[in-house]
């Protein structure tokens, strides 16, 4: 029998461990272990290859905002939000819910759930209110029975939780991620949020927020924060990174299967948070470390949203991410592929045209934005900001593009004045359930030198609180 030769030089290559897909480097450039398409298939953790589990329609109906619990996994059916049991059947307890898709957070026993239009909380099967849009809160005031020589001075104010578009829990409280504010409910007592001062404010909408051991990941449109320590003694606002989260996008996993892809340089942590954003797939751990575990390697299409799970099955660890596309196709060019461009400039923009079927990107570099905000009623009259311009800009008709938020709406229409150089030229109105209403009759330019400055209005509302605004000039 002829026996092999085991000094005998082989003309191949072996494939013996593969570490996944990569689009970073041109096809002729990628090593052995490096894929550059992998369909139906699974890398395992011995970074062995296998094809993937094949899928079966079990519901007809379409769903959305699955969510596994402790004791129970819910799910959104064609509008109603129920139980789905492992065998697909399903127990619907809440109708109405609509097609925002739902955060939601477990605390005490209970599973709380909010969206921008509904919100509720589920204890042995059985849905009851929790948030509200409007509420006129609770004031509680240190002097119970006020007269004219003791009256009631500042105490707490206490509201029922907004509706919101992410949840977390943090040391004995949920936080509610609202339009550019983040709020926190009473300690141990997640009915409440005090108004005062249980919110931080963000420059812009913030879309994921996640607990780990000694703070919270807060995610918005265009860039990342950690805040740091506990409420009671002030949280440090650090910021993290320029770039956004990807809504809906962030989960919360064991920190122990992310290390070795980071090869252990984070400090000890409990669990961590996972996200995907402009830039790839981030880990979070504590302390506010970051490690963006896919930008070396792959590069993945634009996207305006996420749904996001962690499993571990057949032996891997997988966090499974479906994104909602931007725009730009998951075929798109390569690194190091050759592509036909011509730059046009124009009025301040800079154009890259392409040949059909690839987006079209814009940039324009001289957005100029003002933001300012108020906790308590302002004052009659009271000046909100007085801006001195440092480069010219122009605010269009309408304030377009500018964005205002109420936490607390006031008790009647609140109209505030913008001016400029002292003569008013527009307004900002507030209406009793929310509603805001720019108003410029005409594009304004603005040079260097002029003032910007908004006044409340005359007469003031004791009720609203808790606004931000950001004026849009470019």
């Amino acid at each position: 029998m002829q026996q092999n030769d085991p000094n005998q030089q082989y003309d191949g290559v072996i494939f013996g461990q593969f570490e996944g897909l990569k689009n970073t480097t041109s096809r002729e450039r990628l090593k052995p272990s490096d894929l550059e398409r992998a369909q139906n298939v699974d890398i395992d953790n011995a970074g062995q290859i296998r094809s993937r589990r094949g899928y079966a329609k079990k519901i007809a109906e379409p769903c959305h905002s699955l969510f596994t619990a402790s004791n129970a996994t819910y799910v959104v059916k064609s509008d109603v939000l129920g139980v789905l049991n492992p065998d697909f059947s399903f127990i619907p307890l809440k109708s109405g819910i609509g097609s925002e898709p739902l955060a939601y957070v477990e605390a005490a026993g209970e599973v709380f759930f909010t969206s921008p239009i509904v919100s509720g909380r589920i204890k042995n099967g059985i849905v009851s209110d929790w948030g509200a849009y409007t509420d006129q809160g609770l004031w509680l005031s240190p002097v119970v029975n006020p007269t004219d020589t003791l009256p009631e001075i500042r105490g707490l104010w206490l509201g029922k939780p907004r509706m919101a578009s992410a949840l977390t829990y943090f040391q004995g409280r949920i936080y509610l991620a609202q339009d550019t504010l983040v709020w926190l409910t009473m300690l141990y007592n997640y009915s409440y949020v005090d108004r005062t001062r249980n919110f931080y404010q963000f420059e812009h909408p913030v879309v994921c927020i996640g607990a780990v051991t000694d703070g919270v990941y807060v995610g918005t449109e265009h860039d990342i924060w950690f805040l740091s320590g506990i409420h009671a003694e002030g949280m440090k606002r650090i910021p993290l990174a320029s770039f956004g989260m990807l809504k809906g996008s962030m989960l919360s996993m064991p920190a122990e299967y992310l290390k070795p892809q980071i090869q252990d340089q984070v400090p000890p942590s409990k669990n961590a948070v996972v996200f995907m954003t402009d830039e790839g797939m981030v880990a979070g751990f504590d302390g506010g470390q970051m490690f963006n575990l896919t930008q070396p390697d792959f590069i993945f299409p634009a996207g305006r949203a996420a749904a996001s799970m962690y499993r571990h099955q057949d032996g891997m660890s997988q966090f499974v991410t479906a994104i909602e596309s931007g725009g730009t196709p998951t075929d798109s060019a390569r690194i190091g592929d050759y592509v036909d461009a011509e730059i046009v400039r124009e009025v301040d923009r800079i154009s890259l045209i392409t040949p059909p079927g690839v987006p079209v990107v814009t940039v324009s570099p001289s957005l100029y934005k003002i933001g300012f905000w108020f906790n308590y009623p302002p004052l009659p009259g009271e000046t909100l900001i007085i801006h001195d311009v440092i480069s010219a800009f122009t605010i269009e008709k309408n304030f377009e593009g500018s964005r205002a938020r109420c936490g607390v709406n006031p008790a009647s229409n609140w109209v505030a004045s913008v001016k400029k150089n002292g003569v008013e030229i527009g307004t900002i109105a507030i209406s009793i359930v929310g509603a805001v209403t720019f108003t410029l009759q005409t594009a304004t330019k603005f040079f260097p030198g002029d003032v910007l400055q908004v006044d409340a209005p005359a007469t003031a509302d004791l009720t609203i609180a808790a606004c931000a605004f950001t004026l849009r000039g470019e």
